[in-house]
């Protein structure tokens, strides 16, 4: 087992590119925008190579660009993988996928799982990737299987229909980690939200609402937009219908 700090792996990070709401001739068009700190992606490892494999979950991290919380996992052959943290897991739990004994938290095809169980992670094509259930605390249901058919009741209520070649993992997503964290003043900033500014507290060269002596109410019998557009009242915009062309 490798020895590890309590920095992020380098070689599972990903950078990219900040928004900052500006195109390309350095125009403003987002407002509210800017600032920040530099945050790098965690590659989760949603294909799940690894066949009866064990591998111990080494750390527990935060991660800055999703909601959920990510386990660091160290498998026998000396590889470290990212993956989403499930509930219940601890420092030291074995994770060992597609063994012949369930193990809690670790990935299994849907004809290895018996009904009844709370599932996670669950793959919508064979060899796909992990794709649906990915959200902090969210859970489906294995209501039962036939003829290499597994019907799974979402988060949502919907009842699905999956291949039994089909993986997901045992056990209940963690909940929101950012819920966990303290906020303080210029928490906004750091993620990249400047403060939002009262038309009315502008120059008339930025905004309608603008000038005037002492506080005043913008002059106008509408709110407006900054190009001078009504934001209040104004009736949804009916949808166009699309011309079907036959050739």
């Amino acid at each position: 087992m490798k020895n590890l700090k309590n920095k992020p792996i380098k070689k599972l990070l990903i950078s990219y590119k900040k928004i900052t709401g500006k195109n390309n001739l350095g125009k403003i068009v987002f407002f509210h925008r800017g600032g920040g700190v530099k945050k790098n992606f965690r590659v989760v490892d949603f294909k799940k190579k690894f066949n009866n494999i064990f591998g111990l979950v080494r750390r527990v991290e935060y991660n800055p660009l999703q909601k959920s919380g990510l386990m660091l996992i160290n498998y026998l052959n000396g590889i470290l993988v990212y993956n989403l943290l499930m509930k219940g897991i601890k420092l030291g739990h074995i994770i060992n996928d597609y063994s012949a004994d369930l193990n809690f938290g670790s990935t299994y095809y849907l004809n290895q799982i018996p009904n009844g169980c709370f599932i996670s992670q669950i793959e919508l094509d064979y060899n796909k990737g992990l794709q649906l259930v990915r959200s902090p605390g969210s859970k489906a249901l294995l209501l039962g299987k036939e003829k290499g058919i597994a019907l799974i009741k979402l988060p949502s209520g919907k009842i699905k229909k999956f291949t039994t070649n089909c993986r997901a993992l045992i056990g209940i997503l963690a909940l929101n980690f950012k819920k966990l964290i303290r906020r303080k003043a210029g928490t906004n900033v750091l993620n990249n939200l400047k403060p939002i500014v009262r038309g009315v507290a502008m120059n008339p060269i930025d905004h309608p609402h603008g000038g005037g002596q002492g506080k005043t109410s913008g002059g106008r019998k509408m709110s407006v937009s900054p190009w001078s557009k009504y934001t209040k009242g104004l009736k949804p915009q009916k949808k166009r219908k699309k011309l079907n062309y036959l050739i």
